[in-house]
């Protein structure tokens, strides 16, 4: 018997809208993650994305249009 490799398109779809959305949330929070790979996203449960490693995120102000370091 085959070995099945990858998810259906329908799986991908629903894990890649919530990497889509997970990225809107930050951006709505004024926050830039400035690590964005597929490593960061982690899958839980087979059913949710997690995004994780913040490490390089920083604050962003749209006023100024600066970044703002956060330790």
């Amino acid at each position: 018997m085959a070995e099945k490799k990858g998810f259906s398109e329908n799986i991908s779809r629903f894990y890649f809208k919530q990497m889509v959305e997970c990225v809107g949330y930050l951006h709505d929070q004024e926050i830039c993650h400035r690590d964005l790979k597929l490593e960061n996203f982690v899958l839980k449960n087979f059913s949710n994305i997690k995004l994780i490693d913040f490490g390089f995120c920083n604050k962003y102000n749209p006023s100024n249009s600066k970044l703002v370091i956060l330790n």
